[in-house]
């Protein structure tokens, strides 16, 4: 179980902000457009790491689908 009394986001970042994302062998990286290096994942468990970064593409994906018809 798990219990927490405070939770935070140290950051957050608009989908048309994000140019491209890279799995690297202790995380994922997000780049940012205009070349700017967004932040930076950390996680060391593989399956872990390939399940988000699918995840993030995902939404990517489906955003950059429905921002090109608008």
């Amino acid at each position: 179980m798990v219990k927490s009394k405070k939770l935070s986001c140290e950051w957050d970042i608009p989908l048309r902000q994000l140019q491209t994302i890279s799995m690297e062998k202790t995380g994922i990286v997000l780049y940012l457009r205009g070349n700017r290096q967004g932040p930076f994942i950390p996680m060391v468990d593989e399956s872990s790491r390939q399940f988000l970064f699918k995840k993030i593409g995902l939404a990517v994906n489906s955003f950059n689908s429905t921002a090109s018809t608008v």
